[in-house]
């Protein structure tokens, strides 16, 4: 489905490599960082995506939330608390020396927003966002936007329920102005008709992704006996098995859940040891694996070894981005829903990434 990209919004320069050369724009359409973009200056679109960072709601890093601290008196607060007018500046001395954490950027998403006002946006996090640390910041994210004028629906989809053998859950937030909202919009059901792993991966054609130093596992990709059972407990019935029911290491240990014999059930960000069982060794995922597994092309991973980005950027940039899967199933529904609001996109993508919203426009009709 055809798009006019009027900007982007990506700090990090090598995935503005990434994003220019999957996508074919150029660099001049990139605002850099946000906090320093005015929003007046920015060309008017009616279609807004983005997922702002997520290390401080995720399980995995900080748990800092929202949260801001006055480097002058020292106030902590959220900034969600106070309104969006005075936000820059401490409630308690009025200083603008204010320290952020990186996931509080979502401040700066509704800025854009709300001077903006598109006719339909969509945001993504990691679905902790809606714990019970960080229940109060969402419920005041979603408040900001219905006080806006828009309606708000939100839900966790995981990636394996959309055709990539990848336990990704993730909240998608779709958000429509309430004058055009026809209520019909509803999320995508997830089906499961999981691909297998296998199908995904490629037989490496270099050593060095053997060579692992993944805990616990020899170079040649054995596993050392003391660690023996955690990665091969049931490797040998799974294999055996009429079904092909396979492993997701999670937290709590090994699950069936018929996506493929992983070490790792997800890409993490700058984590290249992703690892899988290829029915001899466990090895590391290639760049390649990587990229097609967040519902990238093969292609694209040939775009961005082209535009001289490194492999170790690579495994980074998929960890942070969205499976685009998922996002041409929303698409989908929405359009389906509304297609009007199809009609005529002018996209503002904001924490770009390597563009999977935008990538998800041209799969779409596929």
């Amino acid at each position: 489905m055809r798009y006019e990209l009027i900007c982007f919004c990506e700090i990090d320069k090598e995935a503005v490599k990434s994003y220019c050369a999957i996508h074919n724009a150029d660099e001049s359409k990139n605002l850099g960082d946000i906090e320093t973009v005015y929003a007046k200056d920015i060309e008017p679109f009616n279609f807004m995506v983005g997922g702002t960072p997520c290390q401080d709601f995720s399980i995995g890093g900080a748990r800092k939330g929202s949260i801001w601290e006055c480097r002058n008196c020292g106030n902590e607060y959220n900034p969600l608390t106070v309104n969006a007018d005075r936000r820059k500046c401490c409630p308690e001395c009025g200083s603008e020396e204010i320290q952020k954490t990186r996931s509080s950027l979502l401040c700066e998403w509704l800025r854009i927003l709300k001077y903006i006002r598109p006719d339909v946006a969509i945001y993504e996090n990691v679905k902790n966002i809606m714990s019970s640390s960080f229940e109060r910041t969402f419920s005041m994210f979603l408040y900001e936007l219905e006080s806006y004028g828009y309606n708000v629906y939100y839900g966790v989809l995981n990636s394996k329920g959309y055709g990539i053998p990848q336990n990704r859950e993730r909240i998608y937030v779709v958000i429509i102005k309430k004058s055009i909202d026809n209520g019909k919009f509803n999320f995508p059901a997830q089906e499961y008709n999981y691909g297998r792993l296998n199908d995904f991966l490629l037989p490496p054609d270099m050593s060095k992704f053997y060579e692992s130093d993944i805990p616990g596992i020899y170079i040649d990709g054995s596993i050392k006996p003391s660690v023996r059972k955690i990665y091969e407990r049931d490797l040998e019935k799974i294999i055996s098995s009429e079904k092909e029911m396979y492993q997701c290491r999670t937290e709590s240990g090994f699950q069936d859940c018929k996506v493929g014999i992983t070490v790792a059930p997800t890409l993490r960000a700058g984590n290249p040891h992703t690892a899988v069982f290829d029915g001899t060794r466990i090895r590391k995922l290639i760049p390649i694996e990587n990229v097609v597994l967040m519902g990238f092309e093969k292609g694209d991973y040939m775009k961005m070894k082209s535009a001289g980005v490194s492999d170790a950027q690579i495994y980074k940039q998929t960890g942070n981005s969205i499976v685009v899967n998922v996002l041409v199933s929303i698409y989908k529904q929405l359009n389906d829903a509304m297609p009007y609001l199809f009609e005529n996109i002018r996209l503002g993508s904001f924490f770009s990434g390597i563009g999977a919203f935008e990538k998800a426009f041209l799969v779409m009709d596929n």
